[in-house]
């Protein structure tokens, strides 16, 4: 989590609600990669990173750091 180490941020209650509601979604996040279906809503930060091999990566390497809002389909 980006606010973690001490430090504080204005959202990062958000954070921790956007990170329990997905975890309520899709079970536990093990150490592996996975793939999932379904939709939702994400909200966060963009940010424009470089391609550098990441899986599962947006064509443009958008990112969202952090992510605010997680809200599963219906």
């Amino acid at each position: 989590m980006c606010a973690t180490g001490g430090g504080t941020s204005q959202h990062r209650w958000a954070m921790e609600l956007a990170k329990r509601r997905l975890l309520a979604a899709e079970g536990p996040v093990g150490d592996k990669y996975r793939s999932l279906s379904g939709t939702a809503t994400v909200s966060g930060v963009i940010f424009f990173d470089f391609l550098h091999g990441q899986r599962g990566v947006a064509p443009n390497g958008i990112e969202l750091h952090p992510v605010l809002r997680f809200r599963p389909g219906q």
